[in-house]
């Protein structure tokens, strides 16, 4: 192993606050101040931003991409965005949280999105933008979210020390 890097991508404004993988690691989604670039990972070429209509306030805080990859969720103080990532157009906005979201986890069965936000923690059915269930039993802040891969399966882990393995079809309500 070198060490050596392979590309440099510039195009950020501002502060960076988040960079993901797509599923397959073909794209990067790096997310920050000034909106959310999308980029190539074998070229290391730009490959679009996602824009929101004005009033578009305090950038990207944090992003997900779901397990096929055509939808990327992102965070701000408006809500949490679902984009298309074939046309970089936003197609729903989830509302509910007080402040952005710092934990976005899609289930690997695709169907539910998890945030979270200090101690509260919202599930969302991806499909209808329906709130699904709102958890607040960490006593200080949520620091992990993660669903098991047959999605039956879902854990939040708190600051508190605890450590909470949820029924997924449960919290669903199927």
């Amino acid at each position: 192993m070198t060490g050596k890097y392979r590309a440099t991508l510039t195009g950020h404004t501002d502060k960076i606050r988040e960079v993901v993988f797509s599923p397959d690691s073909t794209i990067l989604a790096s997310g920050g101040i000034d909106g959310i670039y999308l980029w190539d990972v074998t070229t290391g070429k730009h490959l679009r931003n996602f824009v929101r209509p004005q009033p578009f306030t305090g950038g990207a805080d944090s992003l997900a991409f779901n397990p096929d990859g055509r939808i990327l969720a992102s965070s701000d103080f408006d809500g949490i965005h679902l984009w298309d990532v074939a046309t970089g157009k936003p197609y729903q906005t989830l509302t509910g949280h007080k402040y952005p979201p710092g934990i976005l986890v899609f289930s690997p069965d695709g169907r539910t999105l998890a945030s979270s936000v200090l101690d509260e923690i919202r599930l969302w059915n991806v499909t209808t933008g329906k709130h699904l269930k709102t958890i607040t039993v960490h006593t200080y802040s949520v620091i992990g979210l993660a669903f098991s891969l047959d999605s039956s399966t879902f854990v939040s882990a708190g600051r508190d020390g605890t450590v909470i393995l949820w029924d997924l079809a449960e919290l669903r309500g199927n």
